[in-house]
Parts: C-alpha cells; sequence; structure tokens
C-alpha cells in the first residue's frame, strides 16, 4: 500500500517517462521513489546516475 501512495505522489505520465527514460519496469520505478521517499529531485538524480551507468 505504501508504494502505491508513493506512486500515487507522481503523476501517471511523469511516472511512465520515467520508467521510459531509465528503461526500468514499474517494479524498479516504484523501488527508486520509495528509496527516495517521493522525493523528485533525489529520483531524478539517482536515475540520471543509473542511465549515465548503462
Amino acid at each position: 500500500m505504501k508504494l502505491e501512495r508513493l506512486a500515487a505522489s507522481v503523476p501517471k505520465h511523469e511516472f511512465e517517462f520515467l520508467m521510459k527514460l531509465g528503461q526500468m519496469t514499474r517494479v524498479e520505478m516504484l523501488a527508486l521513489i520509495e528509496k527516495h521517499e517521493g522525493h523528485r529531485a533525489a529520483i531524478y538524480a539517482d536515475l540520471a546516475n543509473i542511465t549515465a551507468r548503462r
């Protein structure tokens, strides 16, 4: 339930964009959102690091 609440903190279109940008599954993106407790700046920074490593 907590994951769904965190997922709801990010608009659906942005959530889907993040998944596409990071080439991540829904579960992986939810884990990233949970890791940063929904803080978008931290999510984007971590996502940039992840994609830079690929």
